[in-house]
């Protein structure tokens, strides 16, 4: 099953790596499975950084599952696409 969440609508600017980026929004997913198998099951939860004309600039993703928590950052490094 699969959550989404708009958290901050209308972001001015956010700074990713030193460049700035307008009109960002920021969205909150979580992601819940099971294994049919196990019956295990894990979560995981991302807060991701969208702007307008680019895409997702940054994004931190925690998964807590079976074998524990694992915490991932990305951010965009470059790109040549160019904001409206």
């Amino acid at each position: 099953m699969v959550t989404w969440h708009l958290l901050q609508p209308d972001i001015a600017t956010f700074q990713v790596l030193g460049k700035d980026y307008a009109n960002v929004v920021q969205v909150h997913q979580v992601t819940t499975s099971t294994d049919d198998t196990t019956g295990q099951s894990s979560m995981g939860m991302n807060v991701i950084w969208l702007a307008k004309g680019i895409g997702i600039i940054r994004s931190e993703t925690t998964t807590v599952g079976p074998s524990g928590t694992d915490n991932q950052v990305n951010e965009l490094v470059s790109t040549n696409l160019v904001a409206p």
